[in-house]
């Protein structure tokens, strides 16, 4: 699997191989990684898990990751 390889890439840190096997979780890891993170201190601070304006930047990421998986899949980038 991609993100395997990409995940045992990253820690080898060999970021050329980890790009390589899924340039998109590369490059929107630090994206996912805050998201998870700001939600989790939200929640450890308020009780909430609500994120406000930045549920943009999840549909966002989603959109993205949709069109991904169909222009690698069909269209073969």
């Amino acid at each position: 699997c991609g993100v395997t390889h990409m995940i045992l890439a990253a820690v080898r840190l060999d970021l050329a191989e980890a790009y390589r096997c899924n340039p998109f979780l590369f490059l929107s890891a630090p994206v996912i990684f805050f998201l998870v993170g700001y939600s989790e201190y939200r929640f450890v601070k308020t009780g909430s898990y609500a994120i406000g304006t930045l549920k943009y930047l999840v549909w966002a990421e989603l959109v993205l990751a949709i069109a991904f998986g169909v222009i690698r899949n069909f269209i073969g980038v």
